[in-house]
């Protein structure tokens, strides 16, 4: 779910909650795997992933945000690859 503001400088999109997470992403990360940061990074880890908990989702989703293209020229040529 996306969130729409308007800014000074054009729209902007942010994410918002999703309503059913009602676990937060830092209490789900597991503590061994983030052991490497001291615990300053470790804090500012978990709170960017709680910020936007929209973004880090355990359910897959689409992004139709943005439509992607790729132009090209007339004179190319795909690279043809084995399965």
């Amino acid at each position: 779910m996306i969130a729409e503001c308007d800014a000074e400088f054009g729209k902007v999109l942010s994410p918002s909650m999703v309503a059913n997470e009602s676990v937060m992403p830092s209490v789900r990360v597991e503590p061994e795997k983030v052991s490497h940061p001291d615990e300053r990074q470790r804090a500012q880890l978990f709170a960017v992933l709680d910020e936007f908990a929209a973004c880090f989702s355990d359910k897959p989703g689409l992004c139709d945000v943005v439509n992607h293209r790729i132009v090209t020229t007339p004179e190319f040529v795909p690279k043809q690859m084995k399965p």
